[in-house]
């Protein structure tokens, strides 16, 4: 089971927008810091890695798929479904501005992407595993 780790440093204690390069190009996001968490919007992810999102407003469930890999959330859990397989993840997710919102780290992981913070360019870097 992950564990969270609410000291961790995160690059902002506010929300705001932050770099994010993926395997070389950069853009803006918007990241909410939360438990020591980074969150952004799973449509907004999605759509700078090049995966198709639907957003289920009814259920307030959010589906995203990128070639082999699915990612499955619903706003206020702290279940997610990679591939089909049911996972725990360190926070709940949250509904905010008419999507879900949930931890960079594990939407990006799930979808076939690491993670990492380059401080010196206060850039996010997304790149492919």
């Amino acid at each position: 089971m992950p564990i969270n780790n609410p000291n961790k440093t995160l690059p902002i204690t506010a929300p705001s927008d932050l770099s994010v390069s993926v395997n070389g190009n950069t853009t803006k996001l918007y990241f909410i810091p939360q438990e020591g968490q980074l969150f952004v919007s799973g449509e907004k992810l999605a759509n700078i890695l090049g995966a198709q999102a639907q957003y289920y407003p009814q259920s307030k469930i959010l589906r995203i798929t990128k070639g082999q890999y699915e990612l499955i959330v619903r706003a206020d859990s702290n279940a997610v479904y990679e591939n089909r397989v049911k996972n725990p993840m360190p926070v709940k997710t949250a509904s905010y501005e008419k999507t879900i919102y949930l931890p960079i780290s594990v939407a990006a992981n799930a979808l076939g992407y690491r993670i990492n913070w380059d401080a010196g360019s206060n850039t996010i870097m997304i790149e492919s595993i």
